[in-house]
């Protein structure tokens, strides 16, 4: 996608998914024209993180044990 044309959208409350760098990029484009906005940034990392979560062994290990569930459930 274009810079410009991502920066002509009306931005706010907007989650982007993007690396780092390219975040910075755009925050100082942002500064340059004087805009505020209500934007969210996050790597595509950490948004898979948090959209499918991780499981540690002990969370997996409470769920068997408080609800009499198997792992495969």
């Amino acid at each position: 996608m274009n810079l410009e044309a991502l920066l002509d959208w009306d931005l706010n409350d907007t989650l982007i998914v993007c690396p780092n760098d390219l975040k910075n990029v755009i925050l100082e484009r942002l500064s340059e024209e004087k805009k505020i906005i209500d934007v969210k940034f996050t790597d595509r990392n950490e948004y898979r993180k948090r959209w499918f979560f991780d499981y540690d062994t002990e969370a997996l290990r409470y769920v068997t044990d408080r609800c009499h569930l198997s792992i495969d459930n």
